[in-house]
């Protein structure tokens, strides 16, 4: 059954592990691009949205970051939304720092990982996950969702050798010669 991420939102959910596969030949599947996406939805809200990189965090700064959603829950009942990239990235103990603080709700957990959650993320965490797995989206859905963009802003694109611009169904328009 799949998870909707508003849902998860909505029932405040203690934490959402996007976990991608990558292949090295294609590149990233979006994580990052999803958490911006959810970034600028929580914001509409009032939610804060924090993110760091477990390349470069060190466990003091995520210590910052908790202790200010500690005073923005209890000062403004406002929650927060840490997004972790490379959360595989933390080893274990680092990872218990983020334990205590969702399951009370401080909160709300988001960790991008390439690598399989089951290894590489700390058991109790992982635990009070929901796990979304990216897939690959083949040309065809790539396509479609491209087109409908396209429509929606009511841009015209060129097709490759096109000196007329195509319309926004993406049937170009033919030129006399």
């Amino acid at each position: 059954m799949p998870v909707h991420v508003k849902y998860c939102f909505q029932k405040a959910m203690y934490v959402i592990l996007i976990a991608t596969f990558d292949d090295p030949e294609v590149g990233r599947a979006g994580e990052t691009t999803l958490a911006h996406i959810i970034a600028n939805s929580s914001k509409k809200n009032g939610t804060r949205f924090v993110t760091l990189s477990a390349t470069s965090a060190k466990t003091n700064d995520v210590r910052d970051v908790i202790s200010q959603a500690q005073n923005e829950k209890r000062l403004f009942k406002r929650k927060t939304i840490l997004f972790i990239d490379e959360i595989h990235r933390f080893n274990k103990s680092q990872q218990d720092t983020f334990l205590p603080h969702v399951e009370c709700g401080t909160v709300t957990l988001i960790g991008a990982t390439t690598e399989n959650p089951s290894f590489q993320v700390n058991a109790a965490l992982l635990s009070r996950c929901r796990v979304i797995v990216l897939e690959k989206l083949s040309v065809e859905a790539m396509e479609a969702i491209l087109m409908r963009a396209v429509r929606s802003l009511g841009v015209q694109v060129l097709g490759q050798g096109d000196q007329h611009s195509s319309s926004a169904t993406g049937n170009s328009s033919e030129s006399s010669e």
